[in-house]
This record gives C-alpha cells, structure tokens and sequence, in this order.
C-alpha cells in the first residue's frame, strides 16, 4: 500500500530540502569562504577573538607597577634573574592555531592584560622578492611550508604596536616595566633574517634598548643586575646569538641574552624539554642556569594539545628557575585561572622566586689604606 502523495507531504519534502541547503551552504561558508584569506573574514576572527579578552582593558587600571610590587618586598637590590616574569607565548596571534590569525589587537590586548614577556615566532619570508625577510607565522613545523594559519604580521608592524602599548601608554600602570621580547626563530632563517629583525628592533624600540654593556658579545652581567635598573627598557632574548655559519650579523649587537646551541635549557625550553630532564639537570637549572640567564619555557604552536591550553605544568618550569613561561592568554582555563591569580599575575606583572631560587647580589667593600704611623698622615712630600 503505497502513502498517497500530498500537499503537506510536498511541503515537508521541500521544508527538508530547505534546511539541507541552508546547512550545506552554512558548512561551506566556515569551511570554504571562511578560510579564504581577506580583509572581511581577519575581522571576523579577531572580533570572535576579542569578545573574550575584553576583560583585559577593563581590568587594566586595577593592576600595579614593578616599582608598586618592590615595595612590597625587603628594601635590598633583587637581581633581574630573580623574578618571574608574566608571559604570553606565540606574540601577536589569536589561537586557535588552526582558526585565527595574526593581529595588532591581540598585541594591545596582551600588553593590557599585564604581560612584560611576549615570546614571537619569526620565520624567513619566502614570498618571491622579501629576500627572507622577517615576518610572523604559524607552520606545521620549522621544515613545512605548510602555514596553520593563512595570516602573516609583519614584524616592525607588530613591534611598533610594541612600542605604543608597552611604553607610550600611561595608562597602563606597566608601562615603566621592564619588557622582555624573546624571538623564536623559526624555519631555518637566514642572515638577512637575523638582519631584518636587527632593523626592525631599531625601527621600533631603539631608543628603549638596554646599554651595550648586556650585549652577547661581551661579559654579560645582564642576571645579576638589579632589576630596577632595566626600568622602561626592553631586553632581548632568543633562541639565536645572531652568529650564522660563523657570519656576525647585525642581531648579534641586539640580543642580550641568546640560547647557547649545545644546551636548549639555557635559553628556550619546551614542555617536553623540561620533563625530559633528569633530576641532576634539573637541579643544575634550578641551581646555577636559572640563576645565571633568563629562560623561556613555552610550547610550540603546532604542539596544539598543551599551545592552545595552559594545561602543561607551567608552575613546574617555574619551580625550575625558568622566568618566562608564556600562556595562551585566549584559553579561558584552569591554567590561566591559576597564573592570573593575585598571587600570581593577577595584580603585578612581577614575581618574587623563593629563596633557594634567587641569586643574591653580593657587593665588595673597598680595601682601606693602611695608615703608617711612621710617615704621620700617609701625605708623603717629595722634595
């Protein structure tokens, strides 16, 4: 017995046909259209973005200065490796690694949220006539031409938005704080790399750059210096010296504190890196590494299980010495809860290490003269 054919039972076919249009057109709209690179489909992501870092701006003016934070402690000279450091990881990106893109915003957004660290992939440009210049990417891995997001930055773009937010903004109370900037470069960069970064630096934040003294090539007493003598400046870190295949290039002059290429914990560590470690390399870090450079610990962006969460155990590299651990600042987690707690990052871009992690800056009297009674008060006249 066959269903006699209707005029609702029509209308039921075409409501259904409808719908399956509207999903098919809906799922090619994100799938297809939405992928395509353009202006229209940049703002859309960083407006889905911003709606949950809105908060940052907003609680911005309730948060306290590194000079605000010294008082609270013992008035001696802390040195500048003693201190934790609030760090966001992959600089200028809004995650996820595979739905986003590179932005400004998220530059102005993470500076406002407090953070004195940003932790910046670099990669060589390979677009026909850029000669390799810098620029800021995400890709599978540093041999994949394969981008995870279709979106560039440019890098003296994202380093004078650097410059507004991080020292030109008195209205952000950090504005006067020491800024770190680590450059993860990536991709097999070349000397015009390393170069174009150089110039970029200058470009942007010449005149914010710490004194020559701190520079790689010479005796570095960057750790052991109190921190307030870095106050409004930036220093730079990296996991290159700036010395390619035995060619000085202009970064070299620019970094301040570079990875050392045998031993990764030096100068940029990821996650598994760190859990790696025995116990007698991890006490050697705690002990004398942590104490003696300033360490970057963060996870790569196509790592996506621990890069787009904070769920890796940030709070164990810290017990490890590291300074800079950098979060993804847009995975509204537990992680993030934990490190924007006030007694954490919530109030002060800085923080104290416990005792047995500190290195203590030690100052030598100078000698005194020995008085001769013999020769009255030691102003010997010669005649």
């Amino acid at each position: 017995m066959q269903t006699p054919v209707t005029p609702a039972t029509n209308f039921v076919f075409v409501y259904i046909g409808i719908i399956v249009i509207v999903c098919i057109c809906v799922i090619y709209y994100n799938v297809v259209i939405r992928a395509i690179p353009s202006f229209e489909n940049l703002r859309a992501l960083i407006q889905t973005a911003t709606k949950s870092a809105s908060m940052y701006p907003k609680h911005m003016p309730n948060r306290k200065s590194l000079k605000e934070y010294l008082l609270t402690l013992p008035s001696v000279p802390y040195a500048l490796s003693n201190f934790y450091v609030m760090t966001a990881n992959l600089g200028g990106f809004f995650s996820p690694v595979n739905n986003a893109a590179f932005s400004t915003e998220a530059i102005q957004y993470t500076l406002q949220a407090g953070v004195r660290g940003i932790i910046f992939d670099v990669w060589p440009d390979i677009t026909k006539g850029k000669n390799f210049a810098p620029i800021l990417k995400v890709c599978a891995n540093d041999n994949s031409l394969e981008k995870l997001s279709s979106y560039t930055l440019d890098l003296t773009e994202a380093l004078n938005t650097v410059r507004m937010e991080a020292f030109e903004n008195s209205a952000n109370p950090a504005y006067k704080d020491p800024l770190f900037l680590f450059f993860r470069f990536r991709g097999n960069p070349t000397a015009n790399t390393l170069t174009g970064t150089a110039n970029s630096i200058s470009i942007a934040l010449e005149q914010y750059r710490i004194s020559n003294i701190y520079s790689n090539k010479n005796s570095n007493p960057l750790f052991s210096t109190p921190i307030d003598q870095f106050l409004g400046k930036v220093i730079i870190l990296s996991n290159q010296s700036g010395i390619l295949n035995g060619t000085r290039t202009r970064f070299a002059d620019y970094v301040n504190n570079p990875t050392q290429p045998t031993t990764p914990v030096t100068g940029f560590s990821t996650p598994a890196q760190i859990r790696a470690l025995s116990e007698t390399n991890l006490n050697t870090l705690r002990t004398e590494t942590g104490k003696h450079n300033i360490l970057t610990c963060a996870p790569l962006p196509e790592d996506t299980v621990n890069s787009e969460s904070n769920a890796w155990d940030w709070k164990g590299a810290q017990g490890a010495g590291i300074q800079l651990c950098g979060l993804n600042l847009w995975a509204m987690d537990d992680g993030l809860n934990a490190y924007t707690d006030p007694n954490m990052f919530g109030v002060f871009s800085f923080k104290i290490k416990d005792i047995p992690l500190r290195y203590s800056i030690e100052y030598t009297e100078p000698p005194i003269p020995v008085k001769n009674p013999g020769y009255g008060n030691g102003n010997v006249v010669v005649p």
